[in-house]
């Protein structure tokens, strides 16, 4: 691990695997603020710190003038959104050496939360595991609820499946408030959901629930695979609804104008003290996507080499 100055982001950590690379935040996040190549990064960077949430309660919760920013890349948040999602994380991370890879580890605003990033590279991959440790006295109820703003101008691409489950419905699409449902960036098949990142600046986000969370995004230098494994699954999870939150997803993306997120979601999970929750991720790239078409049965056919 190489402590080198990145932009306008301070230090950060890098890692590196033959030409893959990935940066992480020392001076704010933590964020995996870069991952790909030396010459290309999947991931959006908000150098102009375009994103950001202030106000009245971040200056009575934080200190006036107080405001949390987006910056980009890979964050660890706690769902059910609220303001307290958006915890001021702008001051330096706790990080050390683990392994082939690193640990970085920062408070979650005033909820006596602890955010921790754990990231190596391995023969499957780039494995990060994502950890909320409740490090207060008292219990918090919450799901975990890792993002990753990746670049503009790519396609998100999403398998589906029809569990038969009899008279029972076999899979859900869920919209957010500020979403229209004719937005012609998406795509809905029967066993397939794409969403396409444009400049269009209007917000719209969709959340489903997935038995094995895997969400791929197309960019002109390659194609981005994020697996989201669950450490501890339940059986038959989607009839057991309450244990997720956002009307039962475990996966969800938001676009605009300037970027789009991957968010896995973990489910409900009430932590006492000294307790965490972990949601891992594996992340991978390959350079052979080339469907003929960009159709539900060429996708889906491309995308079947990588499963």
């Amino acid at each position: 691990m190489v402590i080198e100055q990145y932009k306008n982001f301070g230090k950060t950590a890098v890692l590196r695997c033959g030409k893959l690379m990935a940066r992480v935040t020392l001076d704010v996040g933590p964020r995996i603020i870069h991952f790909g190549f030396e010459d290309f990064n999947f991931l959006y960077e908000d150098t102009e710190r375009k994103a950001s949430n202030g106000g009245e309660f971040f200056d009575k919760t934080y200190g006036a003038s107080e405001k949390w920013y987006l910056y980009g890349g890979h964050r660890i948040w706690k769902s059910p959104e609220t303001l307290e999602s958006y915890a001021p994380d702008n001051y330096p991370v706790e990080y050390g050496e683990e392994g082939n890879g690193g640990v970085f580890s920062a408070p979650y605003g005033k909820s006596g939360l602890v955010a921790e990033l754990k990231t190596r590279f391995s023969d499957c991959g780039f494995i990060i595991e994502n950890t909320l440790k409740n490090a207060g006295e008292n219990a918090v109820s919450l799901a975990i609820w890792p993002l990753t703003a990746v670049k503009r101008g790519g396609l998100l691409m999403v398998k589906t499946k029809n569990r038969d489950r009899g008279y029972l419905p076999a899979k859900n699409l869920v919209f957010w408030p500020y979403s229209d449902l004719k937005d012609e960036r998406l795509f809905i098949g029967k066993n397939l959901v794409m969403l396409r990142q444009t400049k269009k600046p209007e917000p719209f986000k969709i959340g489903l629930y997935l038995d094995s969370p895997r969400a791929f995004y197309a960019t002109e230098k390659g194609l981005l695979s994020i697996e989201f494994e669950d450490p501890k699954p339940l059986e038959n999870a989607l009839l057991t609804c309450s244990n997720y939150p956002d009307f039962y997803c475990n996966f969800e993306s938001y676009t605009n104008g300037e970027f789009l997120e991957i968010e896995g979601l973990g489910r409900m999970v009430t932590l006492a003290a000294g307790e965490s929750v972990t949601l891992r991720e594996v992340w991978r790239v390959f350079d052979d996507f080339n469907p003929k078409e960009i159709n539900e049965t060429a996708v889906l056919a491309e995308l079947e080499k990588y499963c």
